[in-house]
């Protein structure tokens, strides 16, 4: 449903609904309204920006060691970019898996990583980790030679650790198997691919199991490259039944807006019609794509149409009201609609329906509503984005990518959604009245309630603001230190009034913060002709800013970051 390929299952709704000579009469159905696509592209913005990535250190995060080429192999391999489609799937059908490997010839070998869809796999789990894949059986067509054709033929990339001394990987041909029985009776008759597709001049018969499994980290313990990710923990492999409602909602509502479409196509006209008269001049027009066939005269303001009596009858033109109101329907289906969201678990305030009957209705998530949502992902993604990760150090590190990575400990978190301008609005609102009020907001207070992240988010970005200050103070130190600063100041000449006027225009710029204490005093003493020492008295060491001027200066630095 998510990719396209449901029209099938439409098509069958639809015949529910309808019954055979009514959904003949709908003509071609549209997959254009597709209510869970829009919902999950909506929700699934965890991977809009690459996550911040960090090894735990104990009680704090710090960048692993060594792995700026790393993450950057990372990236450029697609982990993000295809995050946000797994994500889409996810949170559709609950599971979906991520495999990593290793690719191209012996001294330029590279990362590659690959979403896997939970319709594709077969997976098994340790009863000790009943939510982790050990055992995955994944369909892959190949091209196989056959009695020297060359056939495409369906195999299975079978990994299986779950008995750690003997772990297997192996190619098999695909065939189905009975109740009870094991992959391995796949490996009869020949199944066993392995030396055609996982072979290499050290190993022409591609054995890779037990000793020779290439998937294991520094202590030798076997790992599978496929991660197993989850929409919730719920201690079980598979959800399959969560939120079935939204997909056999998504099938009611494509099938009354093809109701919708049949209307608007077929019956939203007055129809007129004659009786007892024919049409004179007319011609028999036929489609040729179904032999169908109308009479038809061509009318102009200047045409006299003449119509013949068919007998002494009096002759009757009438005209028939349309058949139905598309404007009345459409606001019906798009009430029923709204209505399913929230059965599904969508407040009415979390919707915000835009248009009309003129111009169309669409129905979109509140953003408020989607970091919401994007709060409760996290946690799962961040597990396995850990874990996809650690597994990708230890290929690299195996496979002489690199060297020395760490293999365990990672963290990853993503980057927040930003605030609508009434959210910031709001926010800075808040603070401010809270200063009135006497209270004091810390800075790390003020910086969780403008960005909505949370507190080791804003502690961090403190953190790097911090840093920037002392950088830019060492640099400034350092220029002030080389500058030819003369050992007396001429006299001021002095100033008039429009000069005094911009001179405390430049003091309240630098006291807003648009204007650095360098560059503010360079100012009144290259234009204003302010000896050094009166412009470093009006310019003073910047304090620190108040709860409220830090609420207005990061709300204009995110409503610039927008305009950009």
């Amino acid at each position: 449903m998510l990719s396209g390929a449901w029209l099938q299952d439409l098509e069958e709704r639809t015949l529910a609904h309808f019954g055979s000579n009514r959904k003949a009469a709908l003509g071609c159905l549209s997959l254009s309204r597709n209510m869970a696509r829009s919902v999950q592209v909506q929700r699934s913005k965890l991977y809009d920006s690459a996550p911040s990535v960090g090894v735990d250190s104990g009680d704090s995060t710090e960048p692993a060691d060594d792995s700026e080429a790393f993450l950057k192999a990372v990236d450029t391999a697609g982990l993000w970019q295809m995050g946000t489609r797994l994500q889409q799937r996810v949170g559709f059908i609950q599971e979906g898996l991520r495999r990593v490997t290793a690719t191209g010839p012996v001294g330029a070998r590279s990362l590659q990583f690959r979403n896997v869809w939970a319709d594709e796999v077969y997976v098994e789990a340790k009863a000790d980790e009943p939510d982790v894949a050990a055992l995955v059986i994944e369909l892959r067509p190949r091209l196989l030679t056959v009695n020297g054709d060359i056939k495409v033929t369906p195999t299975w990339d079978v990994l299986d650790v779950r008995d750690p001394d003997n772990p297997q990987y192996r190619v098999v041909r695909a065939k189905s198997l009975k109740d009870g029985q094991d992959w391995t009776a796949a490996l009869e008759d020949g199944g066993d691919l392995s030396a055609q597709f996982l072979s290499s001049p050290g190993n022409p018969e591609g054995d890779l199991n037990g000793a020779n499994y290439p998937y294991r980290y520094d202590d030798g313990t076997p790992f599978n490259p496929y991660e197993l990710y989850h929409a919730a923990r719920t201690g079980q492999m598979w959800d399959p039944w969560e939120m079935i409602e939204m997909a056999d909602a998504t099938l009611d509502v494509a099938s009354l807006w093809g109701f919708w479409f049949h209307v608007v196509k077929d019956t939203s006209w007055p129809q007129r019609y004659v009786l007892n008269a024919i049409l004179r001049g007319a011609n028999v027009i036929t489609n040729s794509g179904d032999n169908s066939s109308m009479s038809a005269v061509d009318a102009d303001p200047a045409v006299l149409l003449q119509f013949l009596a068919k007998s002494t009858d009096q002759v009757q033109f009438g005209q028939w009201e349309p058949g139905g109101d598309p404007e009345r329907l459409e606001m019906a289906i798009s009430s029923f609609e709204s209505a399913t969201l929230t059965s599904l678990g969508l407040a009415p305030g979390d919707l915000q329906v835009s248009g009309g009957a003129k111009s169309g209705v669409a129905i979109e998530l509140d953003r408020s509503v989607v970091r919401d949502m994007q709060k409760r992902d996290a946690p799962q993604f961040s597990r396995g984005d850990a874990s996809t990760l650690a597994k990708a150090a230890a290929i690299a590190n195996r496979e002489g990518i690199f060297s020395g990575l760490p293999e365990s400990g990672y963290t990853v978190s993503y980057p927040p959604i930003s605030m609508s301008r009434s959210e910031r609005e709001a926010a800075k609102q808040e603070i401010d009245t809270m200063v009135a009020a006497g209270a004091k907001p810390s800075t790390i207070f003020v910086v969780q309630t403008m960005r909505q992240v949370d507190r080791a988010t804003a502690i961090g970005l403190v953190r790097q603001w911090k840093q920037d200050d002392k950088e830019l103070a060492s640099i400034e130190a350092e220029a002030e230190a080389t500058a030819d600063v003369p050992t007396a100041d001429p006299p001021a000449a002095a100033l008039n009034g429009a000069q005094v006027n911009a001179a405390l225009e430049v003091a309240r710029a630098f006291k807003a913060g648009e204007l650095d204490r360098p560059a503010a005093i360079a100012i009144l003493v290259s234009m204003f002709g302010l000896p050094l020492t009166v412009a470093e008295e009006i310019i003073p060491q910047q304090a620190g800013p108040s709860a409220a001027d830090l609420a207005r200066r990061v709300l204009e630095q995110q409503t610039t970051e927008d305009r950009a």
